[in-house]
């Protein structure tokens, strides 16, 4: 299932979520034949920045998280400390990124890795030369896999 933001500027908390996506969680369990112990959250871009949001607020609703082309927002650390599971975040990103420059993504990591409540949780920055166009297949073979 991939949804797009309500506002096409990009996703909002709380309007995106955690509430709209433990409704589509929660909506494609009751149709489809879902263990909810095996769902992955992936994002790109603003997605990816939604998605890593999402790993803090709702860790209770997704075996891990991968995004690419993202890093969350230094204000949106605090986050970190309200989440009440850890879970495996991987972060790929361009080395030439224009909107996601590796520093800023390796502060992501950073700060993800500083928690001590996060040790034994995988964090993993994945870069690839050049720029984050298209997703990587590791990427999406992580998503897939499950």
């Amino acid at each position: 299932m991939g949804p797009d933001a309500l506002d096409t500027q990009g996703w909002q908390v709380p309007g995106d979520g955690p509430d709209f996506l433990h409704e589509l969680i929660e909506m494609l369990k009751s149709k489809h034949p879902i263990n909810g112990r095996r769902v992955y959250l992936f994002g790109h871009s603003a997605g990816a920045i939604q998605a890593l949001q999402m790993s803090l607020l709702e860790p209770e609703y997704f075996a891990a998280v991968a995004v690419h082309a993202g890093a969350l927002p230094s204000a949106a650390y605090p986050l970190m400390e309200r989440a009440n599971r850890k879970i495996p975040i991987a972060i790929f990103v361009g080395t030439n990124d224009q909107y996601f420059p590796l520093p800023i993504v390796r502060a992501t990591r950073d700060a993800l890795n500083s928690r001590t409540a996060w040790s034994g949780s995988p964090r993993l920055v994945a870069e690839q030369a050049g720029n984050s166009a298209p997703a990587p297949p590791l990427c999406c073979n992580i998503v897939k896999r499950g």
